[in-house]
């Protein structure tokens, strides 16, 4: 079975134009493992562009390099991930073990997982659920799964035996989903979930008005993250509570 990067390639550019937004850049796959990142605008100073790219940029095994010349051959140019698109249903991130279990989980607050192992030999991830569960919920946790476009696909089955006794907890840069937070009793966590993935689209497309969210408070529209003192923080959860976010 052959690997897709398609959607790691995507990811990737995008990652390139968000470190160099005065850029312009086409997208070519030449073959099943081959892809080239046009650099369509002449610089002075590739040669310190690609090596940020290939250090910084690039996902480690991604058959992808940056390239100043416009390729002559190719199956097809790939369609670039826009502004409005960015969440893109997280299309192209390589997310570890626990941050898959989270993804699926927060999605699907009313699944359990008991597994998620790896096919080498037939290039697929396999997500077992934990119990039973209707064909409608397998199919939609399937969709979940594939959109993220990795180079293995998705299969999702049922009839899994009791989910892993680890705690998913909250990590600097993840935030663990609600149903690992049912002993807080607090429904707001997620009831927050909820909205979040299911208006994110829109939210980072500018189409989710300020009006639309239930706590809005007009005489707090914005605020400012400084991101100089800490870099990380819960970026989710102002994007939530505020209409501008400097």
């Amino acid at each position: 079975m052959i690997l897709n990067y398609d959607g790691w390639c995507r990811r990737i550019d995008l990652h390139f134009r968000s470190k160099f937004p005065h850029l312009n850049t086409r997208l070519f796959k030449l073959d099943d493992y081959k892809y080239e990142l046009y650099l369509v605008d002449s610089v002075e100073d590739f040669d310190d562009i690609d090596d940020v790219f290939s250090r910084e940029v690039k996902f480690l095994t991604a058959p992808i390099n940056l390239v100043e010349n416009l390729p002559q051959t190719y199956k097809i140019e790939i369609e670039r991930i826009t502004d409005d698109k960015i969440p893109s249903g997280f299309e192209g991130y390589p997310l570890t073990i626990n941050q898959i279990y989270n993804h699926i989980l927060s999605i699907h607050p009313n699944v359990k997982l008991s597994g998620i192992k790896e096919d080498h030999d037939n290039r697929i991830i396999n997500v077992e659920l934990t119990g039973n569960y209707d064909t409608a919920i397998i199919e939609a946790v399937e969709k979940t799964a594939d959109g993220l476009k990795g180079p293995y696909s998705y299969k999702v089955s049922d009839g899994g035996g009791l989910a892993p006794s680890f705690r998913i907890t909250d990590e600097v840069l993840n935030i663990a989903p609600s149903q690992a937070k049912k002993e807080l009793n607090c429904p707001f966590i997620e009831r927050d979930e909820s909205l979040w993935f299911e208006n994110i689209e829109d939210i980072y497309n500018g189409s989710y008005q300020k009006s639309d969210l239930y706590f809005f408070d007009p005489s707090k529209t914005a605020c400012l993250v400084n991101f100089s003192k800490f870099q990380n923080a819960n970026l989710r959860n102002h994007l939530l509570l505020y209409d501008v976010v400097w």
